[in-house]
């Protein structure tokens, strides 16, 4: 039976009233949605019977059985009383290709990177030359996984000056969170000019910092020519180990790295080559070609498989130790396919899936570590549209292939061969996420339930 319950969540910027009330398509259940920024990747988890999504300015949380809403969490303080010009100003800088926006949550407790009212410095122009820019300011906020209670947040004070507070109001966050146990972990940043790199564990119940660590320190291209970034920095999650003993951060800085959870200590580093920033021939700066979206690395085994941001590569690692164990350049043998791949889908045995424009299964012979060449299984072309927006990511789950196309179909492959074994219609979806009872559909103005 193809049940579907849709909610309508308004993924514009919501400036009027009329805006920000979207009715539920089968339920009747309405929103009063935050502030959403509709080019940003908001991908839905699941956490027992909810399934969470975030849009950076408020954490909703739905019924898994139903797609009904079952809570929603406020905005953080402030941004009733800013003008929509200020409102707008605010987000003008996200990193719209780079950020992914998902929630995290443990057995009571869920957690999101939540953008508060503040900025470090405001947009100015400078003898017609752009000097500075107001950057998104992310802090965690955590709330009662069942009822939406507000818990615990690291919000600064309304009068804060950018630069003092506790590590936690200071500190802004560039990736979404990672719970592991009962800690929250998450990469920040403090400077406006480079990015310094730490990772922050909290403990989930209470907020309380548990520890920092300083990764990496590095340079970010898309700058004035006063060194001050114009954009955000926006890096992929952590990603935990089988045993939830260390985590591996991506930091798409020329370094990966693995820290003890428990700690904080740094077990290994992995220096990659990234690409060289663009020359610059004029006051506007030039941002460097990106050929992988971000995406988390992949514990497959005992080897790590990342695609970094700045690099050209798939990355293969021993997980152990950090140690390369190979590369996979982004221009590999399924180009002769007419397309590209951008994203790790995930793995299957001895199975590696990349999506992207095509999807395509990949092998090697030994294993993901070996020095085997790598060899195409099988590929396929989810629909497209000429000139329609970046598709929703794959997702595997079990032995089949979620592929949306952007033409509104969400073909389920079998992972073996990529024979088609059915086809839901859905619409356009930004991103989806598959449970074991229902497919949840985010598209651009809703999201939608699909009985599987």
């Amino acid at each position: 039976m193809d049940c579907r319950r849709g909610i309508g969540i308004a993924l514009l910027l919501a400036l009027t009233s009329e805006a920000q009330r979207i009715a539920g398509q089968d339920t009747g259940t309405e929103l009063e949605p935050a502030l959403f920024d509709h080019a940003l990747e908001t991908v839905p988890v699941q956490a027992g019977d909810r399934i969470l999504l975030t849009s950076t300015l408020r954490l909703f949380a739905l019924d898994a059985a139903t797609g009904e809403l079952a809570w929603s969490s406020p905005q953080p303080a402030g941004w009733e009383a800013l003008a929509p010009v200020s409102q707008r100003a605010l987000f003008k800088n996200h990193d719209r290709e780079g950020l992914l926006v998902l929630p995290a949550a443990g057995e009571h407790v869920a957690v999101a990177a939540l953008q508060v009212p503040l900025s470090r410095a405001p947009n100015e122009m400078r003898q017609g030359r752009l000097y500075r820019v107001a950057l998104p300011e992310r802090r965690l906020f955590a709330f009662e996984l069942a009822t939406g209670r507000p818990l615990w947040d690291h919000a600064p004070p309304a009068d804060w000056d950018g630069l003092a507070g506790t590590f936690e109001e200071r500190m802004h966050v560039i990736a979404s969170p990672l719970v592991v146990g009962t800690r929250v972990l998450v990469p920040c940043t403090f400077d406006v000019s480079s990015i310094d790199y730490h990772v922050a564990c909290y403990a989930l119940d209470t907020g309380a910092l548990l520890w920092t660590t300083f990764v990496t320190r590095g340079q970010f291209d898309a700058r004035t020519d006063q060194g001050y970034l114009i954009q955000e920095f926006a890096a992929p999650p952590l990603v935990a180990s089988p045993d939830g003993k260390r985590v591996f951060a991506q930091t798409n800085l020329g370094q990966l790295a693995a820290l003890d959870t428990v700690d904080g200590a740094l077990r290994w580093r992995s220096e990659y080559e990234p690409m060289p920033p663009p020359l610059t021939r004029s006051y506007s700066p030039q941002p460097r070609m990106r050929y992988w979206r971000t995406t988390p690395p992949l514990v497959v085994g005992d080897v790590l498989l990342a695609t970094p941001r700045d690099g050209t590569e798939l990355l293969v690692l021993d997980l152990a130790t950090g140690r390369g164990l190979g590369t996979l350049p982004v221009k590999g043998p399924w180009w002769k396919y007419e397309s590209r791949v951008d994203h790790l889908v995930g793995a299957r045995g001895e199975t590696l899936y990349l999506g992207g424009e095509q999807l395509v299964a990949l092998t090697r012979a030994g294993g993901f570590g070996s020095d085997a060449e790598w060899q195409v299984a099988w590929s396929y072309s989810p629909g497209s549209r000429p000139g329609s927006p970046r598709g929703a990511r794959a997702q595997l789950v079990g032995d089949e292939l979620f592929a949306p196309g952007n033409d509104g179909t969400i073909p389920v492959l079998a992972a073996d061969d990529g024979s088609t074994r059915r086809t839901f219609e859905a619409g356009p979806a930004a991103s989806i996420f598959v449970t074991d009872d229902a497919l949840f559909v985010v598209g651009h103005d809703h999201v939608q339930r699909i009985e599987r």
